[in-house]
């Protein structure tokens, strides 16, 4: 695992984050997807530009980063226009995963609740 803030960032990854960067290596198969499926997946021509977190990403950056399906909060296309030749995809992430709440304990037997619904 790497972490890059600040001037260790690699220059390819400057614009991608205000706050820094975890580089995580992993032995086992991700599902992950290129960026540029979002498009494909809306049925997007033209030019296209993405902007992730606020950040408008250059195309070297579109052409190595991939993205993880769950990882994506909101998904916003705003078509060409008159005034901008250019579809902007913005891409807002998942800041955390909500915590998973624990079931409380019965307060008579001390074991875990089982609610029916």
């Amino acid at each position: 695992m790497k972490v890059y803030r600040g001037q260790d960032m690699p220059s390819s990854l400057q614009n991608i984050s205000f706050t820094g960067l975890v580089d995580v290596t992993y032995d086992k198969p991700i599902s992950s997807q290129p960026l540029m499926e979002l498009r494909n997946q809306r049925g997007l021509a033209g030019p296209v530009v993405f902007v992730l977190n606020g950040n408008r990403l250059t195309a070297a950056q579109v052409a190595f980063l991939r993205f993880v399906p769950e990882a994506i909060g909101q998904v916003q296309v705003s078509p060409a226009n008159a005034t901008n030749m250019e579809t902007v995809i913005s891409i807002q992430t998942n800041t955390t995963k909500p915590p998973r709440q624990a079931m409380p304990n019965d307060p008579l037997t001390g074991k875990p609740q089982v609610i029916l619904r």
